[in-house]
């Protein structure tokens, strides 16, 4: 529902249509009964994606923001001696920095906020658990995304619940609501 002031009426437009055109894409790609195309759809948003993009944002450009914001305080001869993350500041600032990027690389403006957070939660999960474990966690959300998609032939009969999703409304079904939360719970347990 976002609504720019009359000036900035171009980049609204410009926005809305991104977003659609993204959407449509999506659609495109998901709205296929057949199991060979979920498994496919699966393979290349869920796992490549998920290895390329934490590979980029986590396993490089966090590190990168890490190491610039460090050298930054250090002294000339001190700028080899920042050790990821040794800095509290300058980690949290990284991984805000980092996640900033990655929402903002999707183009999906109106998901915005949402793949923020979830930028920040891989950043974390990366420093804590190692970028496999960032890896799987992607991997995890976009395969679970997938399933979710409201309207899918291969999920339908299931019990259906309401929730918001980007666009501000949709469905998505309460297995695969319970599955999504158990997996959660159960990584976090295992990160302990």
């Amino acid at each position: 529902a976002l609504e720019l002031p009359a000036r900035l009426q171009g980049l609204e437009l410009w926005m809305r249509q991104m977003e659609e055109s993204v959407n449509l894409m999506i659609e495109n790609m998901l709205h296929d009964g057949r199991v060979s195309i979920l498994l496919l759809n699966i393979l290349v948003i869920a796992v490549l994606a998920g290895v390329s993009e934490e590979l980029l944002f986590r396993g490089l450009l966090l590190k990168l923001f890490y190491r610039w914001l460090s050298k930054k305080d250090l002294g000339e001869k001190e700028k080899s001696a920042a050790a990821f993350p040794q800095n509290r500041q300058h980690f949290h600032a990284a991984v805000w920095l980092t996640a900033l990027l990655f929402s903002a690389i999707h183009l999906q403006f109106y998901g915005f906020l949402p793949r923020l957070l979830l930028g920040a939660a891989l950043g974390y999960i990366c420093a804590y658990g190692g970028l496999w474990a960032a890896i799987l966690a992607h991997s995890a959300n976009n395969t679970l995304a997938i399933l979710a998609y409201p309207g899918q032939p291969y999920n339908e009969g299931w019990q259906w619940v309401s929730a918001l999703n980007e666009t501000g409304s949709g469905e998505v079904s309460l297995p695969v609501v319970i599955v999504c939360s158990a997996l959660a719970v159960g990584l976090l347990r295992l990160m302990q």
